[in-house]
């Protein structure tokens, strides 16, 4: 058995609450983004501010949530494409481009009803 091996398996023996306290441990050492670093802050209190948000700013953080999310999810697993978008607030939010040409795709949200 590993190093990494036993100590998952020490963590499995353990409460929640030991494991909530270990994990609490950890996280003064690893930070979950880098926005944590650049807002001076911790993910926690970002994700807590955003909660608070007005249903105008909720919406807008759905939308960039969205894009990030096709990043993510879609742009960086295509291939033959690449992402050559210029930085910029652009009127599109991705600019592809393969063998043929260029691609502007703009992400939309789909809003729910309540």
């Amino acid at each position: 058995m590993t190093d990494i091996e036993q100590i998952k398996h020490l963590l499995s023996l353990c409460t929640p609450t030991q494991r909530q306290e270990v994990f609490r441990s950890l996280r003064k050492e690893f930070p979950i983004h880098p926005l944590e670093e650049e807002l001076n802050t911790e993910a926690e209190i970002i994700l807590e501010a955003i909660q608070r948000a007005s249903g105008l700013t909720l919406r807008m953080i759905k939308g960039v949530i969205a894009e990030a999310a096709f990043q993510i999810h879609v742009v960086e697993h295509l291939s033959g494409w690449t992402n050559v978008t210029p930085p910029g607030d652009l009127p599109y939010d991705f600019l592809l481009s393969d063998s043929q040409g260029t691609v502007r795709v703009q992400v939309k949200l789909q809003r729910s009803v309540g």
